[in-house]
C-alpha cells in the first residue's frame, strides 16, 4: 500500500484529476485499515505544492521520486524474489573474505586477487581471514581463556576455563560434571593445557 500512496502523491504534483481517479481505485480499497492515511492524502488535493503546512509539504517535494524509485525497486526484488544486493559482489565478498590477510611487510604478488584495487575496494570493509593470535573462549563462562584463566582439559577431551572448572566443582560438591557429555570426573582429572 505504501507504492500507491506515493503513486497518489506524485500524481498530485501536477495531475489533480488522474489523482483522484487513482485514489478512486487504488487507495479507497484501503481506507478501513488506513483511514487516517487516507484522509491525509485526500486533503492533499485542496494544497498547493507550495504549501507551507508540515504534514503535508513532504507529499510535494522532489525527494518523493526517489522514495517511489527506491519502492518500485523493493517491490521488483519482492516479486521476482530476488535480493537488493547483487549476487555477482556477495560471492565475490565471499571468496575475497578467504583471502583476505593482515597487511604483511612484504609487497604482494601480481596474482594475488587483493593486488588489483577494485577487489581491494570490494573487500575493504570485510574482516581478515587470518587472525595472528587466537582466542579460546570458554563454552561455559563465554570469557576469553588466557594465562589468569587458563584452559584446562577433562579425560573427555573437552576444553573448559579453569574458572568454569571452579564453578562445576562449587556446583556438584568436589566433582565436576561435563556440561556436554553429562561425565563425571574429580577435580584433580581436569589438566592444564599449554598452547604454543
Amino acid at each position: 500500500h505504501q507504492l500507491a500512496w506515493h503513486v497518489f502523491g506524485t500524481l498530485l504534483q501536477d495531475q489533480r484529476l488522474a489523482a483522484v481517479t487513482y485514489a478512486r481505485k487504488h487507495l479507497a480499497p484501503w481506507a478501513p485499515q488506513h483511514m487516517a492515511e487516507l484522509q491525509r492524502a485526500l486533503a492533499t488535493l485542496a494544497l498547493t505544492a507550495n504549501t507551507k503546512v508540515v504534514p503535508y509539504k513532504a507529499l510535494f517535494s522532489e525527494q518523493q521520486w526517489s522514495v517511489l524509485l527506491e519502492l518500485f525497486h523493493k517491490e521488483l526484488y519482492r516479486l521476482h524474489n530476488l535480493l537488493p544486493e547483487s549476487q555477482l559482489e556477495i560471492h565475490l565478498q565471499a571468496g575475497l573474505l578467504a583471502l583476505k590477510n593482515p597487511p604483511s611487510s612484504t609487497s604482494s604478488s601480481r596474482e594475488d586477487p587483493l593486488h588489483h584495487p577494485d577487489f581491494q575496494a570490494l573487500a575493504a570493509n570485510l574482516p581478515y581471514a587470518k587472525h595472528v593470535h587466537s582466542k579460546l573462549v570458554c563454552a561455559v563462562t563465554r570469557e576469553i581463556m588466557t594465562d589468569a584463566n587458563p584452559p584446562m582439559v577433562l579425560p573427555n577431551g573437552y576444553v573448559y576455563s579453569q574458572r568454569a572448572i571452579e564453578a562445576l566443582v562449587a556446583k556438584h560438591n568436589g566433582k565436576i560434571v561435563c556440561p556436554r557429555t553429562g561425565s563425571v570426573f574429580t577435580a584433580d582429572e581436569a589438566r592444564r593445557a599449554y598452547i604454543v
